[in-house]
């Protein structure tokens, strides 16, 4: 859990703060049972704010070592996002319609690639 843990904190933190904020947030696909298991500890089962945090798995390379397929999966994602497209969890399959509003900040792990960043850079962020 280590670097995962603040994050969904964070993340629970500031939807129940800021109403009109949605987070979308990504993740390896074998990190989404525990982000999933995280969040969900940040919320009673009545908390409508929990909605607003999209989860969104992408693939990732059998050997978590070689970060080229989720690096192409998040690249790809971030398109969808910055031209509006849905957007679809790979572990569950659901789908995301797009946010009306574009994303205005973007939080990274602190063991996160530069390639992140500067994809993010590049969009409308």
């Amino acid at each position: 859990v280590g670097h995962v843990r603040p994050l969904c904190t964070l993340a629970a933190h500031i939807v129940k703060f800021r109403p009109s904020v949605t987070i979308t947030f990504f993740m390896a696909a074998s990190l989404f049972p525990l982000v999933q298991g995280e969040i969900a500890r940040s919320f009673e089962a009545d908390d409508e704010a929990v909605n607003r945090i999209r989860l969104i798995a992408l693939p990732q390379h059998p050997n978590p070592l070689i970060a080229s397929t989720y690096e192409e999966a998040f690249e790809d994602a971030w398109a969808k996002i910055a031209a509006k497209e849905p957007i679809t969890c790979t572990v569950t399959g659901t789908v995301y319609e797009p946010n009306p509003v574009l994303p205005k900040q973007v939080i990274l792990d602190v063991s996160t690639s530069p390639f992140f960043a500067l994809k993010c850079a590049q969009g409308s962020v």
